[in-house]
């Protein structure tokens, strides 16, 4: 079975260094653009079907293809990106001057570390969980899922296997798909041209890629 992960487009609090979470803003015009490039990529790869989180950075990128391939669109909540809690629209400069402490004991487990009142990705893993387990996800064969970068960290493990230390160092932008295959794991740009190839790459999209 096929499944494809792509991330929301830019937001203002993307592109001004906040951290979303649960909030978050609206698209920027550089976003709509993302999410009709993925509207366009979804048509190309065959997408029979769209999973998104309920946050409206997620939903609204994720019309584009529901609106070009006139295919069905479900929500999942259990895609929400993580819950930062205390920290949910700060910045990093923010974060080090109010919890200089935070990043160290982050980085000793940051699977498990939950944000000053939010959540881990240990605890997202769970709630991914409990979706796959109650059939809500990952959908059938050419379901596209449209949700958040920390939230396709976890997805990542789940879909793939994939080692902690590895789906932490994965970076994805806006403008890169993840292809779920077998068990396997891929990775393409999406084309800003119909008429370049989709080139897909082994492998998560790493932080050395940015």
């Amino acid at each position: 079975m096929t499944v494809y992960v792509a991330r929301h487009g830019e937001t203002e609090w993307n592109r001004a260094g906040r951290m979303q979470g649960r909030l978050g803003a609206p698209l920027t015009e550089r976003g709509h653009a993302q999410a009709r490039a993925l509207a366009r990529f979804a048509q190309r790869v065959g997408v029979q079907r769209v999973i998104a989180s309920p946050l409206a950075r997620a939903l609204d990128t994720a019309r584009y293809t529901v609106e070009a391939l006139a295919c069905p669109l479900a929500r999942c909540d259990a895609l929400m990106e993580l819950d930062f809690g205390d920290c949910t629209g700060l910045t990093e400069a923010d974060i080090a001057e109010r919890y200089p402490t935070l990043r160290p004991e982050r980085e000793r487990d940051k699977w498990r570390h939950r944000w000053p009142g939010g959540e881990s990705y240990a605890d997202a893993f769970e709630r991914i969980a409990r979706a796959f387990d109650g059939g809500e996800l990952p959908g059938e064969p050419g379901t596209l899922i449209v949700a958040h970068q920390a939230l396709n960290r976890v997805l990542s493990r789940r879909l793939a296997g994939a080692p902690e230390s590895a789906v932490l160092a994965m970076a994805q932008p806006s403008t890169v798909v993840l292809r779920f295959e077998h068990g396997a794991v891929s990775h393409a740009r999406i084309p800003e041209d119909d008429g370049e190839p989709i080139v897909w790459e082994p492998g998560l999209y790493g932080s050395s890629k940015r």
